[in-house]
């Protein structure tokens, strides 16, 4: 007579089994890891674009205004509309723009410097410096024409070029 098998798995056929199962979660856990790696690459990547962007918005503003002087354009600006002060030590230049400010309720003439600091790209508008972008290392005046400038910062290994147009051009070189 033959021995009868009772069903089930033997030890070697569950040793098996879990060795797969555990090559399989490894392999898992290892495109998770590097799943995780490039989100957050993905996140410092985007968070430094989004500061660039907001400092972005502060110069095309104040330089874009560049020399505006009322809607009459017999208000004092304070100065020349735009003064860059090139090769500060190893942060870049210094750009200051100067326009009248006739929006938001405001009346007066308007002084705002932009400057790379050890915090980052500052920017000053007489009420105290205030960092618009961290990490930005290099703040440089590539080009100034008689209707715009183009800038350059460099935030950590990347480097920006921004071009901004003049709305007055002929009261920016009118001086």
């Amino acid at each position: 007579m033959k021995a009868r098998r009772e069903s089930g798995f033997t030890i070697v056929e569950l040793l098996l089994a879990v060795g797969i199962f555990a090559v399989l979660l490894g392999l898992l856990a290892a495109l998770l890891s590097t799943s995780f790696r490039a989100y957050g690459a993905n996140e410092l990547n985007t968070q430094q674009q989004e500061r660039i962007d907001a400092a972005a918005q502060f110069l095309r503003y104040d330089i874009n205004l560049a020399g505006y002087a009322g809607p009459a354009g017999d208000r004092n600006i304070g100065g020349y509309p735009i003064e860059i002060i090139e090769n500060r030590v190893d942060l870049g230049d210094k750009l200051t723009v100067r326009y009248h400010e006739d929006r938001y309720g405001l009346d007066s003439a308007v002084q705002v410097s932009y400057f790379a600091n050890d915090d980052g790209l500052v920017r000053d508008a007489g009420t105290g410096p205030e960092v618009v972008a961290r990490g930005v290392s290099t703040f440089k005046v590539i080009n100034s024409t008689a209707t715009s400038v183009q800038l350059e910062i460099v935030q950590a290994d990347r480097s920006y070029t921004l071009a901004v147009a003049f709305a007055h051009p002929e009261r920016v070189n009118a001086d």
